[in-house]
């Protein structure tokens, strides 16, 4: 059965979602402490983007404005705003380092997802 080319982001995903909770549970010791961040980054997840350069880079966008980026294939995730919704992310072909992000604009990221501009 192929699969299309288009469900190939979001199957490495849920891979990688599974693969997390595989874990085992955090002793009881380990009280993790949740706390805003600002605003945005909740609700349903869109947008799946996985990096064809480094496999590790992961982004994916909330319907709450926020964003996430993960450095190592998920086990952490640094959350970003980019003034809105964020609608599709795609990496630069020939560039490792640029990272291109549509929302109420285009961004771009020239140091690999650490900061961007609007252009």
């Amino acid at each position: 059965m192929r699969f299309p080319s288009c469900l190939f982001p979001l199957l490495c995903l849920t891979l990688m979602i599974v693969h997390g909770s595989a874990r085992a549970p955090a002793t009881p010791r380990f009280r993790p402490t949740f706390r805003p961040i600002g605003p945005g980054g909740g609700g349903a997840l869109f947008a799946p983007a996985i990096s064809p350069h480094d496999p590790r880079l992961v982004l994916v966008a909330c319907d709450m404005t926020g964003s996430y980026i993960s450095n190592d294939a998920g086990e952490s995730w640094r959350m970003f705003n980019l003034q809105g919704r964020v609608r599709f992310f795609v990496f630069d072909p020939k560039d490792r380092d640029v990272i291109y992000a549509g929302g109420v604009g285009l961004w771009r990221s020239t140091n690999g997802g650490g900061t961007g501009n609007l252009i």
